[in-house]
This record gives structure tokens, sequence and C-alpha cells, in this order.
């Protein structure tokens, strides 16, 4: 089974190249947006969903995951590409239920607008934060 990948913020930028990135390495991708603007690019992708999201409003979050899941029959990692910690924690709470019901998943939380791209990586397992990475580059060694 393809794994799936949650994108935020997936309209330009980071988000967008971690999008088309993941489609073409064969995984299913729901690329969320603010505004859905200029997704021709990933529009082209079969395997990317578009999904409009608004990262400030839990139930939108809440929503587009439980479309996702529909979808692709699950989510095994959100790569959060916010910089505003309120966001963020949004969406860590409302994907961690998930998590928790499948008992594993990772969480990936990206500054875009840092000097160098900076992320900190949660894994989930047994209902709770197996490992806790930092690292300036490189996510294939963690998305196996």
């Amino acid at each position: 089974m393809k794994k799936t990948i949650m994108i935020t913020e997936a309209s330009f930028g980071t988000g967008k190249v971690m999008s088309l990135y993941f489609a073409k390495q064969g995984w299913n991708v729901v690329a969320t947006l603010h505004k859905l603007c200029d997704v021709n690019e990933l529009a082209e992708h079969s395997s990317i969903l578009i999904k409009q999201m608004n990262v400030a409003d839990i139930t939108s979050i809440e929503n587009v995951i439980l479309d996702s899941i529909d979808t692709f029959g699950g989510i095994d990692v959100v790569l959060n590409n916010g910089i505003y910690a309120n966001e963020t924690m949004n969406v860590m709470r409302a994907i961690l239920p998930h998590f928790r019901i499948r008992n594993k998943g990772k969480l990936i939380h990206v500054n875009p607008n840092a000097e160098n791209i900076a992320a900190t990586v949660y894994e989930l397992a047994d209902g709770n934060i197996l490992k806790r990475y930092c690292f300036p580059d490189d996510f294939d060694f963690l998305l196996d």
C-alpha cells in the first residue's frame, strides 16, 4: 500500500516542492492550501489530493484529515510547513488521534522562514512519542 503524506501550505515554496517530490516518489499526497490558487502543477499528478484548509481553524483541519482518510485510507506522515506556533499546534492536535488509532505516524514541523530550513520530527508508536529528531536537511532516512 502506498504511503500518504499531508503537507500544509503547499501552494508555493517548500510546501509545493515537497508535494511534487513525494508525488514523484510514488506517495499519495494531500496538498493543503489556504487559498485555492495556482494549483495547475500540483493538479497534474493523480496522486495529489488538493484541499483548501485554514490552519487557524481546527474544524477545517479535521475535515481535511477525514477527507484524506476516506480517499487514501490513512495518513502516515504530516509535514507541517508553517511558521506560527498556534497553527502548528492545531495541526498536531487534529492528527494525533488518527495516529493513535493507527498506532503509528510521523509529524514533521518545518519552519520555511529559517535561514537554513530546520525541522523537528516526532514519531509516534504505542500511543506515545517514540522518537524526536531535529535536523537541517534530508528527510529520506526518516520516511521509509
